[in-house]
């Protein structure tokens, strides 16, 4: 029995909406990590990947920002930056 066994994820993507879960822990279930921020979906598989330096669903960088619940890629204040730093034409979007 863990200490929250009561807490799931709807509980945790309600937090997201009201901004309380930023800052803390992504929501792990059933393979995939939830971003504390936005709410998003990510495999945890590509996210450990990315962790060591692979080529997983992000970058290093980003998956320690993520980890950390500073936010993911798809987090609206982050995709302009992630945009750029990945050389996407805007009009291509």
């Amino acid at each position: 029995m863990g200490i929250f066994d009561d807490y799931d994820l709807e509980d945790f993507l309600e937090d997201v909406k009201k901004g309380r879960a930023r800052g803390k822990h992504p929501y792990y279930e059933n393979g995939d990590y939830y971003c504390s921020v936005c709410g998003e979906p990510w495999d945890a598989y590509g996210v450990r990947v990315a962790l060591k330096g692979g080529v997983g669903d992000m970058t290093r960088e980003e998956a320690e920002r993520f980890m950390k619940g500073l936010g993911c890629p798809c987090c609206p204040s982050r995709l302009h930056r992630r945009v750029e730093t990945l050389g996407i034409v805007k009009e291509n979007l």
